[in-house]
């Protein structure tokens, strides 16, 4: 269905009363017509007059000129709306003030009862509490940049830059700000938090990490709080399973690292009606969590690769169409980017029907250390005998991060495919490749290390890439992934190593979607440190955030006949024809 495109008009402040009596305040951008539409509602607490990028994949101009009234609404304590914001509190508030918001969408005189959501990563997480909730005239969702699940979201943990210090002095200096006319907080604390905000890879340099400037101040929570953010978060991401009702369009990027497949498939297995498990779907870009042009980090992506270009906001356009306003048009359950390749694929689930998952097993004679290693992947079986490769992890001296998946730029790490030389030509890096391709191989799925591990201390982390390595020698990485030594039996079942004793771990690094040329080698890179991106783990067996020195560790990856060590690769033996372009809405 196409609709023509209408006169807007922009009311600003539009008030609503909560249950408990709070005033929260909308912008509401609808149709300069007589008549009633279906709404689509974002929840934001990143100010709703300013902030567009969380919803990007659908904007309200255009919304509203296909015949959609589009509210945009400050959640309770940010910017106009009133009340206290807990922002570990991703729930409960959340899904009683987002069930009264659809609710009051779905009674203006302007709508005709039918209400969808919109946005991205913390606005992801208001539509996923209002679907919790469970309002009638709700219809459908559309989070994105939140499809992670909550094993990978708890194994990963919170990124120290880019987050712990990053994103928490920009809420730092909202405080900042509305307390200096009060004389509740001084210039010093201003200059504080934009010093961290301008360099947060400085600030994140303090041990313990208890002692984080920027977190002790201003009402901000403590080093040790931001981990009750993360489980309150993967706890959320699991939420499906209790019983949403309706249909979500899933939205993300290969390098955002909040992405994946995990919440589409959770939610088509286990959501609690048929229209929202055969409704739900997933697109995935060549993205990250902050961008979405035609290139990301060292790569281009083609005219088609940026959000625009692939036709993105049509495609939300025609999903809200058919949610809310019983349109004919479907989407393919799965549409993809292949990076390389720059072309738009289409598939009916995920993983793909068809995918292949090779298992590429590690090799060495026992000197897998730096990018002029022994390390071998192959699809050869191990044999026995082969050694171990070791290695010294020092917290004080950690790996540098470069190239990871960033939620937020402005530090150090910067996001994105970058060449991985600095990193590898260390003597703390493992690094395993294999010969090169003979043919075109495409690989699109999620990426699984599975490895033995020793170490002498009583924690570790264990940090790895899957990287892609050019004729000319260039290394670029594709995917990344952390786990916890002492989480490796699951995050509520800690388990310290015993020194030399040997345990299995596997790495989950996302997926990634990336054609493989002939000539064109893989790579895995091994480490325990990433510094900044990642908290320097300091091996004592202690929590996060009290110590303020670590200790050296000696660890080992074990490849042999009875610790095979291999990488999962999700290779597609017949990759899709290139998919249509969607036309405009």
């Amino acid at each position: 269905m196409r609709m023509a495109n209408h006169s807007i008009r922009i009311d600003h402040d539009v008030e609503m009363k909560t249950r408990d009596g709070v005033t929260l305040r909308a912008d509401v951008y609808r149709p300069d017509a007589p008549g009633r539409y279906p709404a689509i509602l974002s929840r934001t607490p990143y100010n709703k007059s300013a902030h567009m990028d969380p919803i990007r994949y659908c904007l309200p101009l255009p919304a509203a000129r296909a015949g959609f009234a589009y509210v945009i609404q400050d959640i309770r304590g940010r910017f106009a709306s009133e009340g206290e914001w807990d922002f570990l509190d991703l729930t409960s508030a959340n899904e009683a003030d987002g069930y009264d918001a659809v609710e009051w969408v779905a009674s203006q005189p302007w709508c005709d009862g039918h209400v969808g959501m919109a946005g991205g990563s913390y606005v992801a997480e208001t539509q996923m509490a209002a679907a919790t909730a469970n309002p009638p005239s709700l219809g459908c969702i559309a989070p994105s940049l939140m499809g992670m699940g909550k094993d990978r979201a708890l194994s990963q943990g919170l990124p120290l830059e880019s987050m712990t210090v990053g994103w928490m002095a920009g809420l730092a200096i909202d405080k900042v700000v509305k307390l200096l006319p009060l004389g509740q907080a001084s210039l010093e604390d201003l200059q504080g938090v934009l010093q961290a905000m301008v360099r947060p890879d400085l600030a994140a340099q303090v041990l313990p990490l208890n002692n984080l400037a920027i977190l002790k101040s201003h009402d901000m929570p403590g080093y040790e709080l931001t981990e009750q953010l993360v489980e309150n978060a993967a706890a959320h991401k699991g939420i499906q399973e209790a019983g949403w009702h309706v249909p979500a369009l899933w939205t993300a990027g290969w390098y955002d690292n909040a992405g994946g497949a995990e919440q589409f498939t959770t939610m088509r297995a286990k959501a609690a009606t048929d229209i929202a498990r055969s409704g739900t779907r997933l697109i995935m870009g060549g993205w990250t969590h902050n961008y979405s042009l035609s290139f990301v980090g060292s790569f281009g992506l083609g005219g088609l690769g940026s959000s625009e270009g692939g036709g993105i906001p049509a495609l939300h356009l025609r999903y809200y169409d058919r949610h809310l306003r019983g349109g004919d048009n479907d989407l393919a359950p799965v549409r993809y980017f292949v990076m390389r390749a720059n072309e738009w694929r289409e598939a009916t689930d995920w993983p793909i029907p068809g995918t292949e998952l090779q298992r590429w097993y590690l090799h060495s004679r026992g000197s897998a250390a730096t990018n002029e290693s022994d390390g071998v992947l192959s699809l050869d079986s191990p044999s026995a005998g082969e050694p171990e490769d070791s290695y010294s992890s020092d917290p004080h001296d950690p790996v540098p991060s470069w190239g990871f998946r960033v939620m937020y730029t402005g530090g150090t790490t910067v996001c994105g495919p970058f060449d991985q030389h600095r990193v590898e030509r260390r003597d703390d890096v493992l690094v395993y490749t294999s010969a090169p391709f003979q043919d075109p191989t495409e690989v699109v799925g999620d990426i699984r290390l599975h490895l033995f591990i020793a170490s002498t201390a009583a924690d570790t982390d264990v940090i790895a890439k899957l990287c892609v390595v050019s004729p000319d020698g260039t290394s670029i990485n594709l995917a990344d992934g952390k786990a916890r030594a002492l989480h490796r039996n699951g995050y509520d079942t800690p388990a310290p190593l015993n020194a030399g004793e040997v345990v299995p771990m596997v790495i989950e690094l996302g997926p990634t979607g990336y054609l493989f040329e002939p000539g064109t080698r893989l790579r895995v890179q091994i480490a325990s440190t990433a510094f900044p991106h990642w908290a320097r783990n300091l091996q004592t067996g202690n929590s996060l955030g009290e110590d303020a020195v670590g200790v050296v560790a000696r660890n080992s990856v074990f490849h042999d006949e009875v610790h095979a060590s291999y990488l999962e690769l999700p290779v597609q033996p017949e990759p899709g024809p290139m998919a249509p372009p969607p036309l405009p809405f």
